[in-house]
């Protein structure tokens, strides 16, 4: 959608997309400002009293009337509503204000619920947007005769916003410093200073952080800056506590900084064109020249990162490690325009940069790559700015470039052609030169295909390969539409040209439709011209005979039949032709050689290092920023990959995709494309028509298959995931000997462990396919609830059994499949096909710890529950409902877990449902033991085994296994009120009982409750033994949250034996693997765990005060007060050792306070000791 941008802050500027808009009428830009900040309709009188103050009413109201008929004229009548009598801005209209979006931003750090002096760790980068957006004071310079109630309400604005940012300024540095982030707060504490440059406050806090972070002569600067503008502007001395911080600083030691290096050097050469002539023409003027071209040439060097390598008269060699080559040799041309020449004009000089990619850093051989360059100079003309395809991938394109491609060319004593091209700019003294002065006849007749090629770095080693080989004279390239096989061909066959002296020729059949003219088009290519009645087969096979040439085929899947027949006959009548093909579908012939093209790499949905090092994202950003120059990378990181994997890393997807960056932004790109694939489109005249859109491409391959065909592969478009043969055979009728054609015609991947995918791009199109017939897609998704139902109900008997990884690992295959299928029988009710699927997928998402997913599966099933009122729904209700609460509890909401839970136990108790009740009161045993409420904990699991042990309970081994997990906790609950005999007793017949059935993951917490226990009694090399061998079995079966809990108890038995490195390497393991697992409560255990240790053993306190922080937002965002008790008394002691007493002193009292709102004793001791360190450590 077409977004206008109102910018206010700072100098005002109006744009649409970007485009800045002229408007020949000083009043407009203020007109808009004022219907932009006042929301409501406004009248004509009012505004012509605004801003024609000392007119009369009529002359004011035609002012206003021409004002509004020049933004008419300017485009902007769409965006303006009005009538006779009023005016307003056009609210349904994508209209962006930064004033309005800079408040929104503030008011959003309003709304967590706490004061704005509070430091609040999710404000912190809501501030940060807000400061970006403030470019300067608000309508900076703008000025307005005769509109003195305008200029008040501007002048207003103004003190109000600038206000409000000091206000985040100041809320910025503490936050950054509260949070240990010292360089940031000092980052921000300047450019507060930079608005308000006598704020003692902010001196004060810059002073301080310099201080703290050991910037001595920064900080001796900053006090001496300060200390002149008070005696210039105040006449007044620094106070006491200025002084005291500066004699501080003076004993302090600066921070050394680091240099990095950077790899794949490029070089720039450069000479005079026809030298010799142009210094005759110099004649006395030569040395004055001469001077004044080096200058430029070593001034714009410098300026843009390159050192002179080697000089001459005329030559120079320059070499850029980092900085912007193409910049640099773009400037030179300019300044050579722009100097005064006289009469002989400016040298006309031709420049070429050339590269290799470097191995394992090694710097590489100048010489040769600086024979290569002069190599490449020698063929170029003055004005050109030359380099390789190869080197292209290494610079950085200026603005307003375009990139000319000058073809394949050989150069003397460099094996093999090169791909060169040339840059075009508007400082260049011109667009045309004659063609390259290559003087090496090129037999080949690639086609010229924008953007540059791009990665597939592996393919391209293999196809080297095969093209080298003796055996392989067939090689096909299979591959879906618009994947990359033909740009993939022809760079291949441009890299290994050398090989095929008679010539490398490229041949598209598009065009034609009968295999027939198959020869013809062959001999067209080759210049070979049929005579007399000899079969025309015969006499092309005898002219290839013993010719040495590679033919490139493309687009050969419509005429693959008859087509390979003809293939057949020349290879089996040459000796040295070679053929590489691009096809859909394989033509399954015995001499072929097979190489499936698949999508271009992409990284993961979360964001990786080195992101832009990926082929897709190097293509999208490519083919953005040729579309829009002002395209952002690191703004749109995220939305980039999302698109890049919702096409499969298909180019041509890609390319669409990054088209739309004009109009869209990256996330709006994204949920289009999920929303239909027809989104992706152009009617660029450069493009294939067959490749104006993927559905285009798709639509071809559809017409190529049987009508079964077509059916089955609607039905398998029911997967949103991989899936088996078996259940593809089961849902879809689909037969092996059918999957096996699909995967031939790129329709189908063939995965690991025999599992299947539709690709992603065309899986929309064939369940647009599927949903044309609405009988048959209902039809195919109860197929589907049903198979996954009775699979999760086989897999329930097996997750409590010896096999028990074996199913966890079938479960794990098929989770996203059984998680649509799910999604499916909730919305069709079919509750009894929920109850096969709950339990199995309790325990499965149990053992992996991953209860953000299984909570929000059950949740999406009691919200559609909530709805139905009949009370036979009354159970399965109170079911969903509890194993919500249970989910929600292990995020570590505890408040909310137990409130779910008190509420379905009641309707459990009402109905008799014993083993529901059972469950129940196992799950709030557990709550009350994690709050230490261990009395109440007991009275439940007590409650738990008798019911369990009863009768009215089934002694299958699931209910065996769930009853040893209730013995375990018992055990638990024991230990921690003393009674170490019971607790024993209890966690010994849990893992007996769990190693007589052959359930894995049970014995894990019996083991981790004995090494507590081996703890308690100070065994530790037990306690370790133990935890090692619960470890092994949680890593066993995947169980994350598990481990983050062995490895942060390890942590704690490595720190009472004093080996502090092993503690932090497991309690840092402990927090990676927690992170995965969404339990937040534990998270911040963690978090504590760590920042303790930081603080104590590693002598670092800015990062154990940044560590506290995260965890007690955690803390505060999920209610738990025992932790934020003693999280506030432990960042309090981190504060004590930076010297920030005002801070310690806050968290000491917040410690106090939260302690005694619990009425706990031993915390309020516990918190009390806080203040004992601090009055100690000030005396």
């Amino acid at each position: 959608m077409t977004q206008l941008t109102i910018s206010l802050l700072g100098s005002p500027q109006i744009t649409v997309d970007g485009v800045p808009i002229r408007i020949p009428t000083a009043r407009a830009v203020p007109l808009i400002a004022y219907l932009a900040l006042n929301d409501q309709v406004q009248s004509r009188e009012n505004l012509a009293n605004l801003l024609w103050t000392d007119s009369n009413q009529k002359q004011a109201l035609a002012a206003l009337r021409t004002t509004l008929w020049r933004l008419k004229s300017a485009g902007l009548s769409d965006w303006i509503d009005l009538d006779r009598n009023e005016i307003a801005l056009n609210p349904q209209k994508n209209i962006e204000v930064d004033v309005l979006r800079f408040k929104a931003l503030l008011n959003k750090c309003n709304m967590h619920g706490h004061p704005p002096s509070q430091i609040c760790l999710y404000c912190t980068p809501v501030l940060t947007g807000a400061i970006e957006l403030y470019r300067g004071e608000f309508m900076t310079g703008f000025n307005i005769s005769k509109a003195l109630s305008f200029d008040d309400w501007r002048m207003q604005q103004s003190l109000n916003l600038a206000s409000l940012h000091l206000n985040a300024l100041e809320r910025l540095v503490s936050c950054h410093r509260t949070f240990g982030d010292f360089n940031l707060a000092i980052h921000f504490a300047r450019v507060w200073l930079g608005y308000d440059h006598l704020n003692e406050n902010a001196y004060h806090q810059l002073l301080q952080l310099y201080s703290i972070t050991g910037q001595r002569t920064a900080g001796i600067s900053l006090f001496k800056h300060y200390k002149e503008i008070l005696l210039h502007e105040l006449e007044i001395e620094p106070d006491e506590e200025m002084v005291a911080l500066y004699k501080q600083i003076i004993t302090g030691h600066p921070t050394p900084v680091s240099k990095q290096s950077v790899k794949n050097p490029v070089f720039l050469i450069a000479d005079i064109e026809k030298a010799p002539i142009y210094w005759a023409r110099a004649g006395d003027k030569k040395n004055e020249i001469l001077a004044t071209y080096d200058n430029i040439l070593k001034e714009t060097a410098r300026r843009f990162g390159g050192i002179v390598l080697q000089k001459s008269e005329d030559n120079v060699t320059l070499l850029f490690e980092s900085g912007q080559p193409l910049h640099c040799a773009v400037t030179i041309h300019l300044k050579l325009k722009k100097a005064d020449w006289g009469e002989l004009g400016p040298p006309n000089i031709r420049m070429v940069l050339y590269s290799t990619f470097l191995e394992g850093g090694n710097p590489g051989n100048f010489a040769m790559l600086t024979h290569a360059a002069s190599s490449l100079l020698s063929i170029s003309w003055g004005g050109q700015i030359v380099f390789t395809d190869q080197t292209l991938r290494l610079l950085d394109v200026p603005s307003g470039s375009n990139l000319k491609d000058l073809g394949f060319h050989f150069l003397n004593d460099i094996e093999g052609s090169i791909h060169v091209f040339e840059l075009l700019h508007p400082h260049l003294p011109s667009a045309e030169h004659p063609p390259l002065q290559s003087g090496i006849e090129q037999l080949v007749n690639f086609p010229i295909v924008s953007p540059p090629f791009i990665g597939r770095e592996q393919e391209l080693e293999q196809l080297s390969h095969l093209l080298l080989s003796n055996e392989d004279r067939l090689i096909s390239l299979i591959g879906p539409g618009g994947i990359g096989k033909t740009r993939l061909a022809v760079q291949s066959a441009s890299q290994n040209t050398e090989y095929f002296p008679d010539g490398v020729y490229f041949i598209s059949l598009a065009s034609i439709q009968d295999p027939d003219f198959i020869p013809i088009l062959i001999a067209d290519t080759l210049k070979f011209s049929f005579f007399g009645p000899t079969d025309h087969m015969e006499q092309l096979a005898k002219y290839l005979h013993r010719r040495s040439v590679l033919l490139v085929i493309d687009n050969f899947e419509h005429l693959r039949v008859e087509g390979a027949k003809i293939l057949a006959f020349l290879l089996a009548r040459t000796h040295q032709m070679k053929i590489l093909l691009t096809s859909r579908e394989r033509l399954n012939m015995i001499s072929e050689t097979i190489l499936e093209v698949h999508g271009l790499p992409v990284p993961g949905i979360a964001a990786e290092e080195n992101t832009e090092n990926f082929s897709s994202i190097k293509l999208f950003i490519h083919n953005a920023k040729k579309t829009f120059p002002r395209f952002s990378f690191q703004n749109n990181i995220e939305a980039i990959i999302r698109i890049c994997h919702l096409v499969d890393g298909n180019p041509l997807g890609i390319l669409l995709a990054s088209s739309w960056v004009r109009v869209f932004n990256c996330f709006e790109i994204a949920t289009e494309i999920k929303k239909n694939i027809d989104f992706l489109t152009t009617s660029a005249s450069d493009i294939d028509p067959r490749h104006h859109s993927l559905s285009a491409i798709f639509d071809n391959s559809w017409k190529l298959l049987s009508q079964e065909e077509r059916l089955i592969l609607r039905k398998l478009s029911i997967f949103q995931a991989p899936f088996t043969p078996r259940a593809a055979q089961n849902i879809c009728d689909a037969t092996p000997l059918l999957l096996s054609i699909y995967i031939d015609k790129s329709l189908l991947n063939h995965l690991q462990e025999d599992r299947f995918e539709l690709l992603a791009t065309f899986h929309q199109y064939a369940y647009a396919k599927l949903g044309e017939d609405n009988e048959e897609l209902v039809a195919t998704k109860v197929k589907f609830c049903e198979f996954y139902a009775n699979f999760c109900a086989q897999k329930l008997p097996e997750l409590n059994s010896p096999v028990q990884i074996k199913a966890m690992s079938e479960m794990q295959s098929e989770l996203e499949n059984i998680h649509t299928a799910w999604g499916w029988m909730v919305e069709a009710n079919r509750w009894d096909m929920i109850d096969k699927c709950k339990n199995p997928l309790l325990i499965y998402h149990t053992i992996m710890s991953t209860y953000l997913q299984g909570g929000e599966l059950f949740r999406n099933a009691l919200i559609k529950l909530n709805k139905l009122y009949s009370p036979e729904f009354n159970l399965i209700r109170a079911s969903m409902q509890q194993l919500s609460a249970w989910m929600t509890f292990r995020k570590g909401f505890i408040s909310e877990g137990i409130q779910g839970l008190t509420e379905c136990l009641d309707i459990f108790r009402t109905y008799k449902a014993t083993w529901d009740i059972a469950m129940t009161l196992y799950y709030l045993a557990e709550i009350n033991r994690t709050q230490g409420k261990y009395s109440q904990a007991k009275n439940f699991i007590e409650e738990c085994l008798t019911l369990m042990r009863g009768d009215n309970i089934p002694k299958s081994n699931f209910h065996i296994a769930i009853t040893a997990h209730c013995e375990s906790l018992q055990g638990l609950i024991c230990l921690e009120l003393g009674n170490l005999d019971q607790a024993r007793l209890s966690l010994n017949s849990c893992l007996s009982t769990h190693n007589r059935i052959g359930t894995f993951y049970g014995t894990i917490h019996p083991l981790m409750g004995l090494a507590r226990l081996a703890c308690t009694l100070g065994d530790y090399l037990q306690a370790r033994d133990l935890y090692l061998q619960a470890l092994d079995t949680a890593t066993n079966i995947y169980d994350h949250r598990q481990m983050a809990v062995i490895h942060n108890n390890l942590s704690a038995v490595y720190e009472e034996t004093a080996d502090i490195p092993e503690s932090h390497h497991h309690v840092v393991t402990a927090l990676n693997l927690c992170k995965e697992t969404g339990d937040r409560r534990l998270t911040a255990v963690i978090l504590n765990n760590l920042a303790y240790q930081l603080l104590k053993y590693l002598d670092q306190p800015a990062e154990a005060i940044r560590t506290y922080q995260e965890c007690l937002a955690i803390f505060s965002e999920i209610g738990d007060l025992r932790g934020i008790t003693y999280s506030s008394y432990d960042v309090s002691k981190a504060y004590l050792k930076v010297g920030l007493f005002d801070e310690t002193w806050k968290y000491c009292l917040q410690s106090l306070h939260t302690a005694m709102t619990l009425d706990s004793t031993p915390l309020i001791l516990h918190a009390l000791h806080g203040f004992a360190n601090l009055f100690a450590h000030i005396n």
